[in-house]
């Protein structure tokens, strides 16, 4: 084998063992790792930019969480997608916001056939965007919004409440089995990590 091709190798098992340590110490120990993740460039917006009123509910901080890390401890996850020729990676991306209400409408409307618990609601009678939103004694909790991407792939916005924070994440159609999956992982997350995140 080729010195180059025994680099690769090495990387790629180096890679692996990183990752598998990561999700191991989250599944056995309770270990924080997504705060090694924020991203500085979009931290803190609203504190720093004069340009932008602090009232406003702007994002504070986002998290990316890397295709792999997330795919580990969530194998059925797909952390890849091909557009065309190019192969994109399906991070995870988190944005946190202050905490807000969310809206709850009252209508009649149909369940969201890819998200079954979860119901469409209409914007503008668009067929190219939609609301998502959860049935509750009060009516419809507006929790998400979908659009037609590439290949007609629907892309969602999924919103998530906490002590101290909102938060929403980006997913697409071929990982929306996974979203249950998906929310403990991050509120697991955000709980071993509420001190380092400042979330307390």
């Amino acid at each position: 084998m080729k010195a180059l091709e025994l680099a690769a190798l090495s990387l790629i098992i180096m890679s692996s063992t990183a990752v598998g340590k990561e999700a191991n110490d989250l599944e056995n120990n309770g270990h924080c790792f997504i705060d090694q993740y924020v991203i500085e460039e979009l931290s803190n917006l609203s504190s720093t930019d004069i340009n932008f009123d602090s009232s406003d509910d702007l994002i504070d901080f986002t998290i990316t969480v890397p295709a792999e890390v997330v795919s580990f401890y969530i194998p059925d996850y797909i952390n890849e997608t091909t557009f065309g020729s190019s192969t994109i990676k399906e991070n995870l991306s988190l944005h946190f916001y202050k905490p807000f209400d969310r809206e709850v409408v009252k209508g009649d409307f149909e369940k969201y056939s890819e998200l079954p618990e979860l119901y469409k609601i209409s914007v503008d009678g668009s067929e190219m965007s939609w609301n998502i939103a959860e049935k509750i004694s009060q009516g419809f909790l507006i929790n998400g919004s979908c659009s037609l991407g590439y290949e007609y792939v629907h892309e969602c916005l999924f919103s998530l409440d906490g002590s101290g924070y909102s938060l929403a994440y980006e997913l697409r159609q071929d990982n929306f089995d996974q979203k249950s999956e998906i929310d403990s992982f991050i509120r697991n997350q955000i709980g071993f990590c509420s001190n380092s995140l400042g979330l307390k």
